[in-house]
């Protein structure tokens, strides 16, 4: 698998981030997640944990589209946006991440975040800084 298969986006005006399957499959398709933010290095790390984990998110294999887990977190988007104050609040951002051996975790680095257009509601309009 490559580096460029593991991705997530974050879509900041919904508060949501979308996990693609091929991230979840690099840490070997866990059923719980947790996600870490690390503002001095500003990274966020995505590991497979157990369900007694206190900030576990479920992964639903069986009901999950669009080929991506979608997590909604208005507390981790405000967490995102304390350590990347220069993110537009109107659009999303694309993160590629990396492997950690050994770890089941993957590493986003927050400040190689790409900006991506993002439909915004019912309107259907794009919105892109």
């Amino acid at each position: 698998m490559n580096d460029s298969d593991i991705r997530i986006t974050i879509d900041i005006p919904r508060n949501k981030i979308r996990i693609f399957k091929s991230t979840l499959h690099a840490i070997n398709d866990p059923t719980h997640i947790v996600l870490v933010v690390n503002p001095e290095e500003r990274t966020l790390g995505l590991k497979q944990c157990s369900p007694d984990e206190k900030t576990a998110h479920r992964i639903n294999w069986k009901v999950m589209g669009n080929n991506c887990c979608e997590l909604s977190s208005k507390s981790l988007i405000r967490a995102l946006m304390d350590v990347c104050p220069e993110w537009n609040v109107n659009t999303g951002y694309s993160l590629e991440g990396k492997l950690i051996p050994g770890e089941n975790m993957v590493l986003f680095e927050m400040d190689k975040a790409e900006l991506i257009s993002i439909r915004n509601g019912k309107n259907g309009k794009t919105s892109t800084v």
